[in-house]
């Protein structure tokens, strides 16, 4: 099976300290990797997993920044990072599954757009 998944860009996959979000990411990915699955990870691109990453940023961005800074980055970074997952998924063949609603949503109105 074909699977998607999309880490944040703060941290990278699996974090190095704090990061629930992103150990569960690499648990799933890795598991799914090792049980036959084509997983696609994209994720921060010092990212260590076994599934084929694809780089949302070169390195994690983090987490400390002024909170008016931190919250327009987020902005930013998350609309960039679901729009280049939906493209690149595009591009290298619908996966069988995409486990993330936003992700999900913005490939359905792709599907819908397509010729």
């Amino acid at each position: 099976m074909k699977i998607g998944m999309l880490a944040p860009p703060w941290l990278p996959v699996p974090p190095t300290g704090y990061g629930g979000i992103e150990l569960v990411v690499a648990q799933l990915a890795d598991g799914l990797t090792a049980r036959g699955h084509q997983v696609m990870l994209f994720a921060p691109g010092d990212s260590q997993t076994r599934a084929a990453l694809f780089p949302l940023v070169p390195a994690h961005v983090g987490q400390d920044y002024p909170l008016r800074m931190k919250e327009a980055l987020q902005f930013a970074c998350s609309h960039y990072a679901y729009a280049r997952a939906v493209l690149e998924v595009m591009a290298a063949g619908h996966p069988d599954a995409l486990p993330t609603r936003a992700a999900k949503e913005a490939l359905g109105r792709l599907r819908e757009k397509a010729p």
